[in-house]
């Protein structure tokens, strides 16, 4: 009994040491992302590609029931990266001919990713689901 008291727990210390770390979930894929900022609400289908903790590709603006919302186009990410179930990216944009950076850090759970988007001055929030 004394011997299964210290083998036991050895075996399982072994054992997670051996597993290593969980793999993390690729974002590789078309993704439909829905976000408000202050009153402003809009709709991206942005194509991720994940190489490691890189995380690369193009948001494009689908069009809203809002008559103030004018899809801009297609957007590169300037940034991005996948570091466990943390996610964040950056692309740039712009609103009557100014130029600015719109960002999202967010979490990635089984339902999606969900968090904060940010543009100069105002935040918001996001959530974005596999298409």
């Amino acid at each position: 009994m004394k011997l299964t008291r210290l083998v036991l727990p050895s075996l399982l210390v072994a054992a997670a040491a051996f597993a290593g770390p969980a793999a993390a979930a690729d974002l590789t894929g078309m993704w439909k992302l829905t976000a408000k900022v202050e009153t402003f609400g809009f709709v991206l289908h942005c194509k991720f590609d994940q190489a490691g903790e890189k995380l690369t590709g193009v948001c494009t603006d689908m069009s809203t029931n809002d008559p103030q919302h004018k899809p801009q186009g297609s957007h590169t990410l300037t940034s991005g990266a996948v570091v466990g179930d943390k996610v964040r990216f950056t692309y740039k944009t712009h609103f009557l001919l100014i130029p600015f950076t719109c960002s999202y850090s967010g979490v990635l759970s089984a339902e999606g990713i969900s968090g904060e988007a940010e543009a100069p001055g105002h935040k918001g929030v996001f959530t974005a689901v596999r298409l």
